[in-house]
């Protein structure tokens, strides 16, 4: 297999390169709708890689277009028809994971600061749709790790799962929260729940409150001066004693 026939057809695969395989954790997800109408951007710093997945919509990933693969290489969890040199008889793949290399000079590609990545997914129901990411370099990673495509007909707001782990961390620094208790257990579950279901979904079933939650997100984005109640232990802002 010649890299350099893959980089000018504007895929590359990571197996080539010996990276290993991608995995999902709890932590380090952000949510993200897209749209045809909308660009969403994502951040690659040296070193590391995201993860895009589409495992919250059920949707397959028919075909990428990756702009500028001089910089960029991309790997997909299961057959893509055009990536590598297999066959593939039917799409499988649902997560796209991209890592940033070193800059390399291919003829006739001009260098850009950011590429465009676009993907084109296909339903449960046969419904294709269209999404569009800038893939922009950053000089230091962003604070999560897998962006989730969540289904554009799921309401509630999104949720920065990494700044709801920091925010039980600093909780539990400040004496908010004591750690290994019952109230301490039940934001363990809801951060693992948020892997497979959403906000309100996780939240009812861990049994935690709204308040507690948007709490946590203020304390992990270090918003967490002028609170209205006074700094509360989390105790008492989940109504337990």
């Amino acid at each position: 297999m010649k890299l350099r026939n893959l980089l000018l057809s504007g895929i590359v695969s990571l197996s080539v390169l010996g990276v290993p395989s991608l995995s999902l954790a709890s932590t380090g997800v952000r949510q993200m709708r897209v749209n045809e109408s909308s660009v969403s951007e994502i951040r690659l710093a040296p070193g590391y890689g995201i993860n895009i997945s589409f495992m919250r919509t059920g949707e397959v990933i028919e075909k990428v277009w990756l702009d500028d693969p001089s910089w960029v290489v991309l790997d997909v969890d299961g057959c893509l028809a055009g990536l590598g040199e297999s066959e593939c008889e039917a799409s499988s793949a649902k997560v796209l994971h991209l890592r940033r290399i070193e800059p390399l000079s291919i003829p006739g590609l001009l260098s850009a600061t950011s590429a465009q990545l676009t993907v084109i997914t296909r339903s449960a129901s046969f419904e294709r749709r269209l999404s569009v990411f800038r893939v922009v370099r950053a000089s230091s990673p962003p604070d999560y790790h897998t962006v989730e495509v969540v289904p554009p007909g799921v309401p509630g707001r999104l949720v920065d799962v990494s700044a709801l782990e920091r925010g039980r961390q600093e909780a539990i620094r400040q004496n908010l929260l004591e750690s290994g208790s019952l109230l301490d257990r039940r934001i363990v579950q809801f951060l693992s729940l948020l892997a497979a279901y959403r906000l309100e979904d996780a939240r009812q079933k861990a049994g935690v409150s709204l308040e507690l939650v948007e709490r946590l997100e203020q304390l992990g984005r270090g918003e967490d001066s002028g609170f209205s109640d006074g700094g509360k232990p989390f105790v008492e802002l989940q109504g337990e004693q």
